[in-house]
């Protein structure tokens, strides 16, 4: 009995010794470096959806005297699942129940009190709807659809808005751009601030992060090669923007970088159907030249109800449009590659209400998922 329990023993140690861990785990400077292998730990993960609701335009009920909606853009949930939806050309924002009945329309295109020219976001906030259009311009309306009040965010100095609510906190992620058309710069401030749920008007800088192109050597630009960013339970992630590396910073409250996320991954060239594209693009405008070498190595990130890191990552042989996703723990560690199970026209994701909103813009299709991993 002895024998076959020492036995046991040994062949434990032995399998714990050859078990490779895919993730070592630093501190430099007082940050915490978790360096991922591209090795999956959890293979056997399972993602599980319900299909909970779906809006699509082919079945949209709306009445005679509403216009159709022409192009799905930002969507978000309330707490009783109802769907609120923008549509980009007119700024017009649609609430639908969450069988995707018709209930009302509101926010129109303009200047004027409720208006606004583009709209960057919407998010229900203590009852009320929230819709962040250009340049801080914010409207407030009830969840009926009435306009309550007009605010401006951030003393106007940003251009674009995403609001991340997590935990009661509210954190804003904004981007302003500006032009040295003597030096042929372009300088991007990438502004993160935490607002005051009782007042938006109300804020404190968190950090900006400064950067800057050449005009003359443009990097293709497409709206996958921003810098991006998420935001859950006080912690800010902010990817590292490279063709190189496949990085993730974390930082807290108080602007301090706390944690770095890195995954080994080699440099993904450009298909040769995107640089012809690139290339015709330069035939036509030779003041500035567009250059389609590699990818970039994160082309979308979200964080969930879980704390997990989703990253859409640049793979080989893909354009920018996929359903692969990396998968990291709360953690930091990498835990498997994902294929979501939709097709590529659903190229954005949401989390909100702890449900998951999948979005295909061009075919006017929302759909929103209960999920757990398994």
């Amino acid at each position: 009995m002895k024998r076959i329990m020492l036995i046991n023993i040994v062949a434990l140690l032995i399998f714990s010794c050859s078990k490779v861990k895919n993730y070592t785990i630093e501190i430099k400077d007082g940050v915490e470096i978790i360096t991922n292998k591209n090795i999956e730990s959890s293979p056997e993960l399972q993602l599980n959806l319900k299909l909970i609701s779906e809006v699509s335009l082919d079945n949209l009920v709306l009445p005679d005297s509403i216009p159709t909606i022409e192009f799905f853009y930002i969507t978000t949930l309330d707490d009783d699942g109802n769907i609120y939806i923008s549509d980009f050309r007119r700024s017009v924002v649609y609430k639908v129940d969450e069988d995707g009945n018709y209930l009302t329309n509101f926010h129109r295109k303009g200047q004027g009190p409720g208006e606004s020219f583009i709209i960057n976001d919407i998010k229900i906030i203590q009852d009320s709807v929230f819709v962040f259009g250009e340049s801080g311009k914010t409207s407030v309306f009830t969840r009926s659809g009435n306009f309550a009040r007009q605010l401006r965010l951030l003393d106007s100095r940003y251009a674009n808005f995403q609001i991340i609510i997590s935990d009661s906190n509210i954190c804003s992620y904004s981007r302003k751009y500006t032009f040295d058309r003597e030096g042929k710069k372009q300088n991007t401030t990438l502004g993160v601030y935490l607002l005051d749920k009782n007042n938006l008007e109300n804020y404190s800088e968190i950090l900006e992060i400064n950067s800057t192109e050449d005009l003359n050597n443009y990097r293709y630009r497409m709206q996958n090669e921003q810098r991006r960013f998420s935001f859950y339970k006080g912690q800010i992630y902010i990817e590292d923007l490279s063709f190189t590396n496949y990085a993730v910073d974390i930082y807290d409250l108080y602007g301090k970088k706390i944690r770095r996320i890195e995954k080994q991954a080699r440099r993904i060239a450009c298909s040769d159907k995107f640089k012809d594209q690139i290339k015709k693009k330069n035939e036509r405008k030779s003041s500035v030249k567009f250059i389609a070498d590699y990818m970039k190595q994160i082309l979308n990130m979200y964080v969930d109800k879980n704390g997990y890191l989703w990253i859409k990552p640049a793979v080989e042989g893909l354009e920018f449009d996929h359903q692969y996703f990396d998968i990291f723990n709360s953690e930091g560690v990498f835990l498997k590659r994902i294929k979501f199970p939709l097709p590529d026209s659903f190229k954005w994701l949401a989390f909100d209400k702890g449900k998951l909103i999948a979005r295909d813009s061009e075919n006017c299709v929302v759909k929103v998922f209960d999920y757990e991993f398994e």
